[in-house]
């Protein structure tokens, strides 16, 4: 193929296809915080997943004749006073805990959004009525509510999660409701409330897209805080009842032999922060990874290295540059 000859005007080249946003994942591995949280999460829900199919041993049964065992290849996390394998109570333990989170936080979601809607969208006097709700409701304790519930109902997994839910929802619908109002005030929102475009489609297009980082932030919290609920309230005896193993419970029974046996206790309080600590940095590295305000703010790129070495944008020189070096390099 010959070159085109001399004075003949190339033709323009095409332009580049605009740059969008890299895949979620991507973009929630570049992140330290992402990747901590992401192994963490995984970590926890891979031993929920494998609780389903294989455990050592038993985690209820009864052995007489292996009281505190030590740590063994037999027993990697050594035996309770009971005799039951302890890495098994812990397996079996992370399934209660990721159920107990999940369903929580989807209760939090769920509840959270409708208030936030209801107290921003509706009529004055209902979004109004909403919004004081609202507040009343912030100051009415978890921990209350579990203990109505466990009257009621019973101790049970259910009652952790209605009463970690709707205590998790309260907070998720103040904070989504401020973000709710920031994107009704915005101008694309008014633009198109004058094309003609409803309240669903501005919910469904212009609302929820722009609250998710907020939105993921306060419920990777209301995982965190889920894990902690259903811990504390399995320690109280409002939570999961015996014999199904939680780590909250684990807490309660080996706690009077905290001075004979401190090892033993490591195991269901490691696992309880270290599974709070790694939803917590998965939602920051979420954010992160959606919210473009973050993900666009990365300083731009200089030659060479030298900050000084560019020409500033108004002509004027830089430090270190004097006036006559400006002016030969603009000849």
């Amino acid at each position: 193929m010959t070159a085109p000859p001399r004075g003949t005007a190339r033709p323009p080249r095409t332009a580049r296809p605009p740059r969008t946003a890299p895949p979620l994942l991507t973009a929630l591995l570049r992140s330290r915080s992402g990747r901590l949280g992401v192994l963490l999460s995984s970590l926890v829900v891979a031993a929920a997943a494998v609780s389903l199919l294989w455990t050592p041993y038993d985690p209820t049964r009864v052995d007489a004749g292996a009281p505190w065992l030590p740590i063994s290849g037999q027993h990697w996390f050594g035996t309770d006073k009971l005799g039951r394998d302890l890495f098994s109570q812990i397996l079996v333990g992370a399934r209660i805990t990721v159920f107990a989170a999940v369903t929580a936080t989807a209760v939090a979601a769920v509840l959270g959004v409708g208030l936030a809607l209801l107290a921003t969208v509706t009529p004055r006097l209902v979004g109004e009525s909403t919004a004081h709700l609202v507040d009343v409701l912030i100051a009415f304790p978890t921990l209350l509510l579990a203990m109505v519930l466990a009257a009621v109902f019973g101790g049970s997994t259910w009652t952790a999660v209605v009463a970690t839910g709707v205590g998790s929802g309260v907070q998720v619908g103040r904070v989504t409701r401020g973000e709710i109002v920031r994107v009704l005030a915005s101008d694309y929102v008014l633009a198109a409330h004058a094309a003609g475009a409803g309240t669903r489609r501005i919910v469904r297009r212009h609302v929820l897209p722009n609250i998710a980082p907020t939105l993921y932030v306060q419920l990777s919290l209301a995982l965190g805080i889920a894990v902690l609920a259903e811990a504390a309230l399995s320690y109280l005896g409002l939570g999961t009842p015996p014999p199904t193993p939680s780590w909250g419970r684990m807490l309660q029974e080996l706690q009077p032999y905290i001075t004979l046996r401190p090892l033993v206790l490591l195991w269901p309080g490691l696992a309880v922060v270290l599974t709070v600590l790694g939803f917590n940095l998965l939602g920051d590295g979420i954010r992160e990874a959606t919210d473009p305000r973050l993900r666009d703010a990365q300083p731009a790129a200089i030659p060479n290295g030298d900050p000084d070495s560019t020409p500033s944008a108004t002509g004027e020189p830089r430090i270190g540059q004097s006036r006559s070096d400006t002016t030969e390099a603009s000849r």
